[in-house]
């Protein structure tokens, strides 16, 4: 009989046993006696049979879907960090036998609209991008769903996450341009994602603070979300006198714009002012000059996310993470002084 046309139940036939046997030996599971489990791999063996998805579904009671949703009031995918992030999920997806399928989650005036996946119970769980209302999750919990939020800093209470550290990360950068010099230095970050901004800052005024530099309110500017605002902050800054030697850029999206500004105005990067940005994204290496960055573990991260998802999916207890840097990436745009 070929694998195409043998089922879970067809298969218990040829091993006398019931299809919750064999459902069992296929996952690994106990409660079959071991001369069975052998007679069943045995049989498995000579048929080469593969489960079909929809025998695993009826089999173990699971969609083997997992739902990577973000809310349509911000796109993530607007930036390149998270495509990063995504693949490592996709690249794990496989090794753990799930699909990954992108969903939005609208906003109306009653809250958020979940997506049919999510109603209809056609995911094991979910993934969501950036930290959103604790209500939220709790709401995609309450069709009995793990939820896990990927790229938080919130620390909301029994919400299941995963992020960086902003502050160890932001404080690394830092410490490298005070190394190559640097005392007059500005940063560009976004207040609109209020905790990942408040822990990085943390961390410039803390290396600043070490070092008993002097912190410049005019170097500061918290307003970027995307490229457009984020050459605005660099405009501010180049506006007062004295100009910072360096600028370290919260996000390497921000980085690239804020270069943009710099060249605009004829000055030179970094002969005048150097630029350290943070994600290591891809297009950071091609930029003009090559962009100096901290490099955070955004595949990592993604992988990471998959299997602590699968493994509450599965029962287990699971903890929240917070990860570390890889270091600096040293490229053109930062100058010794």
């Amino acid at each position: 009989m070929s694998k195409s046309k043998l089922t879970i139940r067809e298969l218990a036939q040829l091993a006398g046993v019931s299809p919750t046997a064999v459902s069992f030996v296929l996952n690994g599971k106990p409660g079959v006696s071991d001369e069975t489990r052998r007679r069943i791999r045995a049989i498995i063996e000579q048929t080469n049979f593969k489960a079909d998805r929809n025998s695993k579904r009826l089999s173990m009671h699971k969609s083997f879907n997992i739902c990577l949703a973000y809310l349509d009031t911000s796109n993530p995918f607007d930036d390149l960090f998270y495509f990063e992030v995504a693949k490592g999920m996709v690249d794990s997806s496989n090794e753990y036998g799930y699909n990954i399928v992108l969903n939005k989650i609208r906003q109306n005036g009653d809250g958020p609209a979940l997506p049919d996946i999510i109603t209809a119970k056609d995911a094991d769980g979910v993934i969501i991008f950036q930290d959103v209302d604790q209500q939220l999750v709790r709401a995609i919990e309450s069709y009995s769903i793990p939820c896990l939020v990927v790229d938080s800093y919130a620390n909301q209470e029994g919400v299941l996450h995963i992020g960086t550290d902003a502050t160890g990360f932001s404080t690394e950068a830092m410490e490298y341009l005070i190394q190559k010099g640097h005392e007059k230095i500005g940063i560009i970050g976004s207040s609109y994602i209020s905790d990942y901004w408040v822990q990085a800052y943390d961390g410039f005024v803390s290396a600043m603070l070490s070092h008993n530099l002097m912190i410049n309110p005019a170097w500061i500017q918290n307003t970027a979300k995307d490229e457009a605002s984020a050459y605005r902050c660099m405009e501010r800054i180049l506006k007062y006198d004295p100009l910072p030697t360096a600028v370290f850029c919260v996000g390497d999206i921000y980085a690239i714009s804020a270069m943009q500004c710099i060249r605009d105005r004829g000055l030179n990067i970094p002969g005048d002012i150097s630029i350290i940005g943070a994600d290591n994204i891809i297009p950071s290496r091609y930029c003009e000059p090559a962009l100096t960055t901290v490099n955070l573990r955004k595949n990592e991260m993604g992988k990471l996310a998959l299997e602590m998802l699968v493994r509450r999916i599965n029962g287990e207890q699971v903890t929240s993470v917070r990860l570390g840097s890889q270091g600096i990436v040293e490229r053109a745009s930062v100058r010794q002084l």
